[in-house]
Formats: C-alpha cells, sequence, structure tokens
C-alpha cells in the first residue's frame, strides 16, 4: 500500500516565492530524515495543503489536502477547527485591518528550514538534518518550458495558462528519498489538480505551505513540522506600494509605536500574532519592517525607487536567520535573482 503523504512525519519544509529568467516560482525547501514515497509521477509535497495568494490579490486561500475537487479552486481561508484566541488568523481582515490591505507579493510562516550556505550561496544538502532539498516552482501565465520539461507538457495541455502548476526540483546530492527523484523536476500539481477550470487564467503569486499544514492538521502532530505560529513576513507588490506611496504603512522595527514608514516593494515586512489583543480574541500586530531594501539590495540601492526593487519570493527560517528571496530585477543592487540573506550575519546577499 502506497504511504500516505499527509501522515505525520519528522519532516521540515518551507515555501516560498521568487522570480526566476522572469517567471514567476514559489519554493519550497524541505530536509528529512526519512524516506516518503511520492503518488505515482508526481512529487512529495503533490498532497500537502498550502496557502496561496493569487496574482494582483490580497486574499489568502488555502488548497486542502489532496486534490482539490474539480472546478472548485482555493476559496479565501477559513479554519476547519474551532478556533483559540493562540490561533492565529489568516483571513485578509485580520491579517490587514482597514479599507485598505496591502497586495501580497511574497509570504511566509518563518517554518522555512534552509541549510546553510557557503560563500557563493550553494546550500549543504545530504548533511545531518538536511538530507535532501527540494524546489517547488509555480511559473506565471505565459512561461515557457523546452520540449521534453515538464512545464512544456503544462504549457501543451494550458496554452498560455501555466501559472497555477506546481512543479519541484529535487536538489542534487540528496539522500533518504526515492533515488528517481534526485536532481528530477516533477510535477506536482496541475491546474486542473488544483480546482481551477483548465480555460482559467488564475495565477499564483504567492505560496506557504505553513499555513496549510497548521490549517489542516491541527494539534500535536505538527510539532515535528512546525516551528512558529505566530508570525507572518510578506512584501507587497510594486504596483501597490506606488499607488500608496503617502500612506503610514508600518513601524520601525521593535517598536510598538503607530506606523510612519511608506511601504517599499523591495522590504520584507513582519506581523506578529498577539493572543491576547482583546479580552476575547487575538489580533495581528501592525505591520513592521523587518528587513528594509537597502539591506537586500545593496548596489546602486536608492531610497526612492520603488518601482527598481521587489521581493517576489521569500522563505524565512529563524533556526538559521537566514532568508532566501528574490526580485524580478537583476540589475539594480541584486546579485542575482534568487539570493540568500543571513539576518546578522557576512553580508551583502548573496
Amino acid at each position: 500500500m502506497p504511504e500516505n503523504p499527509m501522515l505525520p512525519r519528522p519532516v521540515r519544509n518551507i515555501a516560498a516565492k521568487f522570480m526566476l529568467f522572469g517567471v514567476t516560482v514559489s519554493l519550497s525547501l524541505a530536509a528529512q530524515q526519512e524516506p516518503m514515497e511520492p503518488t505515482v509521477a508526481r512529487g512529495k509535497f503533490s498532497a500537502w495543503p498550502f496557502a496561496l495568494v493569487e496574482r494582483g490579490d490580497n486574499v489568502v486561500r488555502l488548497k486542502g489536502p489532496g486534490d482539490q475537487p474539480a472546478t472548485s479552486p482555493p476559496q479565501a481561508w477559513q479554519s476547519p477547527f474551532t478556533l483559540t484566541a493562540t490561533d492565529p488568523i489568516y483571513s485578509t481582515g485580520v491579517l490587514f485591518p482597514g479599507s485598505n490591505p496591502p497586495t501580497i507579493d511574497a509570504m511566509s510562516t518563518g517554518n522555512d528550514v534552509i541549510p546553510a550556505a557557503n560563500s557563493v550561496g550553494t546550500p549543504a544538502v545530504g548533511l545531518a538534518n538536511f538530507n535532501w532539498l527540494a524546489l517547488a516552482v509555480t511559473v506565471k501565465n505565459g512561461g515557457t518550458g523546452k520540449n521534453p520539461s515538464i512545464l512544456w507538457q503544462e504549457q501543451g495541455k494550458y496554452g498560455s495558462r501555466t501559472g497555477a502548476s506546481v512543479l519541484s526540483y529535487y536538489f542534487d546530492g540528496s539522500i533518504g528519498i526515492n533515488p528517481r527523484l534526485v536532481d528530477k523536476t516533477v510535477l506536482e500539481a496541475s491546474r486542473n489538480h488544483l480546482g481551477y477550470a483548465s480555460t482559467s487564467s488564475n495565477d499564483i503569486n504567492a505560496m506557504d505551505y505553513g499555513i496549510g499544514l497548521m490549517t489542516c492538521n491541527e494539534g500535536p502532530n505538527l510539532d515535528p513540522l512546525i516551528y512558529t505560529t505566530n508570525e507572518f513576513f510578506f512584501s507587497v507588490t510594486r504596483e501597490w506600494a506606488n499607488s500608496n506611496s503617502t500612506v503610514a504603512f508600518a513601524r520601525h522595527p521593535g517598536t510598538t509605536a503607530a506606523p510612519s514608514l511608506p511601504p517599499h516593494a523591495g522590504t520584507i515586512y513582519r506581523l506578529e500574532w498577539n493572543e491576547n489583543a482583546t479580552a476575547t480574541a487575538g489580533a495581528w500586530s501592525a505591520p513592521e519592517e523587518f528587513v528594509p531594501a537597502s539591506d537586500l539590495f545593496w548596489n546602486g540601492y536608492v531610497e526612492e525607487s520603488v518601482n527598481d526593487f521587489d521581493v517576489d519570493m521569500l522563505a524565512v527560517c529563524p533556526l538559521t536567520n537566514t532568508i532566501i528571496y528574490s526580485t524580478s530585477r537583476e540589475t539594480l543592487g541584486a546579485p542575482s535573482q534568487l539570493m540568500i540573506y543571513t539576518i546578522g550575519g557576512p553580508n551583502p546577499p548573496v
């Protein structure tokens, strides 16, 4: 009998988003000591729940375990369990109270376990708790692949509507998984597996597996999977930052003062869940500047040039103080579209 990929195992995982060669993708890094068989012809994450944000939107949606029912795409986040004040809520009105919620470009709950990287940014795979590493991606609509790649096959099925197909690459050097996955790119989910119609134009812009796991598997079985439940890291789109350039959006880090900083598409922001926010319920803090654009984009950084920088992929690892992120621009201040930044460590990013 095939192993159920939703059974709790000592696995550490992350999800995030980035731009690669002009297409939006989502990152999933995972490390585990025990093998777990993939679904036939699909990868290890094919049955996992995850949260997503569609392009140009501010609504966190939930893809449940397994495949979505036909023509039933992910809907706005809600929990199937009775929530207490300790349980974070990821609906838009709770994440961002008010009439002008930001358009999310990338997000992470901080449950991203990233192996240490060397001086040129190569992560250590096959060592200690980091036995295998995987990169799950969703390309934006219009993304094309070369024959006979998985993306090329998806393009054959959906034409230019490839923005809701999830693919994954399992890093060379990974151990403890089926050898046929190592150094291979496989399909995790097609547009139809996510419940989107073949002719729809829905385009995934941001992903996070942590929200999916916390939402769909409430309880102590999550202990090996989830490391933090009270943080939400995110970035905003350049379009939203530009149209709200005079808004007092975020506060300075480490303060409880009212927000005074305008939004910047190249900055990583943080929310913290306060379970004692009111007498009856918890609430998220105001956005706080977590890592400013000036730290993430060194060469050629210009404070006023909001259009020149954005963070469109994000994975935050509190265990190693490591952030993986990317930008859609490779020129002004970014050594690459996919970068690793160490909080409080050697900089600039690589």
